[in-house]
């Protein structure tokens, strides 16, 4: 099954459907901030005063009702989060001097529990004008589940190493827009072009200070990065999400990959000029 073609998809009517985390960031310093890739990528997408509505989709604890009212409060659909018995997912993070942020000892609470999508998840998928997938341990059958829902599939690839083999190449056929954080000396940068050249989705790989790249066919879109505002870098926690949700909002609403690029580096870099989100 091949992907919708990418022109064609992001002018396909219809929500921006966000299946993913939605979760608390617990700080070493001792911080707890609202996070997630679903909430995080929501706020940005959702800043930008988007044309469709935004939905999201995710699993919460007993304890996740600020989530939810934090998702209302920025405009986003909740009525398909779902609050099951046990704990919401919780991150902890570390931040360096430089404001770089390690994750480590991930809590995925009620996502680590494998459950049937609802009636009312599935009918939403198939309505979808976009679904926004973040793809790690716990959510790659949700990626899977979208593309056969039969709309346009965007995933964010968290983990080129937890990826099952097979995979990336199915991703690059059966996907529209495609994200990965690298950086240029990576070594699997290469396999990401050659599949890029290959598939008729759009790529978007981010390489934090130096930039992000863009592909699609044999077609190769460089910028640089944006200055962080302040010229310092307080923390990077999630930068990738929020450049997914700008870009996704800009390629929507027919800006070019290029003015879609810039526009989620700036939106990047504000955030990355602050604790949190």
């Amino acid at each position: 099954m091949n992907a919708p073609e990418s022109d064609d998809a992001r002018a396909r009517p219809g929500p921006l459907l966000l299946w993913g985390d939605v979760g608390f960031d617990d700080y070493a310093s001792g911080e707890t901030l609202l996070g997630g890739c679903a909430l995080n990528v929501a706020r940005a997408a959702l800043s930008h005063e988007p044309s469709f509505e935004v939905l999201v989709a995710a699993p919460l604890g007993e304890d996740g009702e600020a989530l939810r009212e934090a998702l209302v409060a920025c405009g986003a659909g909740v009525n398909l989060l779902e609050t099951h018995p046990g704990l919401t997912p919780r991150q902890p993070i570390q931040v360096s001097a430089e404001g770089e942020r390690t994750l480590s000892g991930y809590q995925a609470g009620v996502l680590g529990e494998v459950r049937p999508v609802s009636p009312a998840l599935t009918t939403a998928l198939a309505s979808a004008g976009l679904i926004y997938v973040p793809v790690f341990a716990q959510t790659i059958a949700w990626a899977r589940a979208a593309w056969e829902s039969g709309a346009p599939v965007a995933l964010d690839l968290q983990d080129l190493e937890e990826l099952p083999e097979g995979f990336l190449s199915e991703a690059a056929e059966r996907s529209v827009l495609l994200f990965a954080g690298l950086s240029k000396s990576h070594p699997r940068l290469d396999e990401l072009r050659a599949l890029a050249r290959g598939s008729d989705a759009t790529w978007i790989v981010t390489l934090g200070a130096e930039g992000a790249l863009a592909w699609r066919g044999g077609e190769e879109t460089a910028i640089p990065a944006t200055t962080v505002p302040g010229g310092r870098v307080v923390d990077t926690t999630g930068c990738g999400d929020t450049f997914a949700g700008t870009f996704i909002v800009c390629w929507r609403e027919a800006l070019s990959v290029g003015g879609s690029l810039n526009a989620a580096s700036e939106a990047a870099a504000r955030v990355a000029s602050q604790l949190g989100t």
